[in-house]
């Protein structure tokens, strides 16, 4: 009796390490591949906040370039200047109704200016006249006098944040508005 307890134990034993579980190396192996998925997915999770920043940016510039140019064509003695630099000084104006046309203009192109700089990144501005409109960047901004008045906003890109602090053309992202007179 106690042989036939001995071989049945053996017998559950044996059963037991035939179909035993994972080893150490099969879990390992398994944990190696979950990791590189689960990296794959921060990746990609990552880029698409990239970009999502990138296009908010996009829209904010568009949103403000329509904003200055609403702004301009409301004051049409405006457009005669050759160039704006907007990040400049300007006088304000504390009530519109006391104000000559371009102390008024003035004073919305600074709120303007404010604006622009709370909502993107290291934002500079201009208005000029430009045949060549898409050329350029913030350091020397390729306004030739000639041509039709564009607005110019740069700013710079948020995944080259550090850089473009250093490096004016590094991470740089511009954005151009022709105005039809």
């Amino acid at each position: 009796m106690l042989s036939s307890i001995r071989a049945t134990r053996r017998a559950v034993l044996r059963a037991r390490f035939a179909a035993g579980g994972f080893s150490l190396v099969e879990m390992l192996v398994a944990t190696v591949i979950f990791s590189l998925g689960l990296g794959g997915l921060a990746l990609m999770m990552l880029t698409s906040v990239h970009g999502t920043l990138a296009a908010r940016d996009e829209t904010i510039a568009a949103a403000q370039l329509s904003s200055l140019a609403e702004l301009i064509m409301m004051n049409p003695s405006s457009t005669g200047h050759d160039s704006i630099l907007l990040s400049e000084s300007l006088g304000a104006c504390a009530n519109p109704d006391d104000c000559a046309g371009n102390d008024w203009l003035s004073g919305n192109l600074q709120q303007w200016q404010h604006e622009l700089e709370q909502n993107l990144a290291l934002a500079t501005s201009l208005v000029c006249r430009d045949s060549s409109p898409e050329d350029g960047d913030a350091g020397t901004p390729s306004c030739d006098g000639a041509g039709a008045t564009v607005v110019k906003i740069f700013w710079a890109d948020p995944h080259h944040l550090a850089e473009a602090e250093t490096e004016v053309q590094s991470g740089q992202r511009r954005a151009v508005l022709e105005l039809t007179e």
